[in-house]
């Protein structure tokens, strides 16, 4: 998963990653947890955000993994927001 998730992010990039991420779920259901995990630590050290423009790809990326039905816990994308606020 740090593969993924240490790759770096573009937004012209987004949309075949998001496809990347979905065919991987099909075959193996536990992925895409495990790589929104991966990407949120990624971007996040104790809580804090360690680099702006990498969070804002990670954020946007979820919430693209949220819209197209990979995963349904809101709380994440709403925790990543709060965490632009602290």
């Amino acid at each position: 998963m740090q593969g993924i998730s240490a790759i770096p992010l573009q937004v012209a990039d987004l949309p075949i990653i998001v496809q990347i991420i979905s065919s991987l779920h099909q075959f193996y259901s536990e992925f895409s947890e495990s790589i929104i995990t991966a990407l949120v630590k990624s971007c996040t050290s104790s809580g804090s955000i360690t680099d702006m423009s990498k969070f804002r790809m990670v954020l946007v990326l979820i919430t693209e993994l949220y819209l197209v039905g990979m995963h349904s816990d809101s709380s994440v994308v709403i925790n990543l927001v709060k965490g632009l606020v602290r």
